[in-house]
């Protein structure tokens, strides 16, 4: 079984609450310090209700986990995304949006309260321009797709492994009403 398939049935039992009780556990963690194997990386917004290790019902050492804010990718956030392919050989990237985002919330309302808000709402203008709903759900999905497809100008390590098909990198949105990611095209 592939990684993404791994997630998806992951998330369908966290839907179905029927959980793997060997994961997310303290014991767990004990024993995963030498043996980390984490076969996806996934990049989440840092306000997402529930983290990926959760909505995947992965272990602790499953997942490269990356969170920022609203998903813009920095020049950080690609280093670790790199090392995590080029070192753990991941072959599976998930950018995962989620409904009801502070920040796409925040950037529509046009809030200027915020010291760093006019660097993100310039990372969602992209998207904002893009759909024809302004709602918060729409520009958040818009915003996933666009990163998912503009992750690949930012790396040479990403384009040649996806390329060569030892790469995939692709696009969910969590709707925190059903704990269901969809998968974006």
């Amino acid at each position: 079984m592939g990684p993404l398939e791994i997630l998806k049935e992951g998330n369908q039992r966290y839907v179905c609450r029927i959980l793997n009780p060997s994961k997310n556990n303290l014991k767990q963690s004990a024993e995963v310090v030498c043996k980390d194997k984490p076969f996806a990386a996934v990049v989440t917004c840092f306000d997402s209700p529930v983290s990926p290790e959760t909505i995947f019902d992965c272990g602790t050492s499953d997942l490269i986990v990356v969170q920022v804010a609203g998903n813009l990718i920095n020049d950080g956030n690609l280093v670790r995304l790199e090392y995590a392919v080029q070192n753990f050989d991941i072959s599976l990237i998930v950018m995962v949006g989620h409904d009801q985002c502070r920040i796409v919330q925040a950037a529509l309302k046009g809030e200027k309260f915020l010291s760093y808000l006019p660097g993100l709402v310039k990372g969602l203008e992209p998207a904002i321009e893009a759909v024809q709903e302004k709602s918060v759900d729409a520009v958040s999905k818009m915003h996933t797709r666009l990163t998912t497809e503009d992750i690949l100008g930012f790396s040479e390590v990403f384009r040649e492994k996806v390329d060569n098909k030892s790469l995939q990198i692709i696009a969910g949105f969590y709707c925190s009403d059903t704990g269901r990611i969809e998968w974006l095209d």
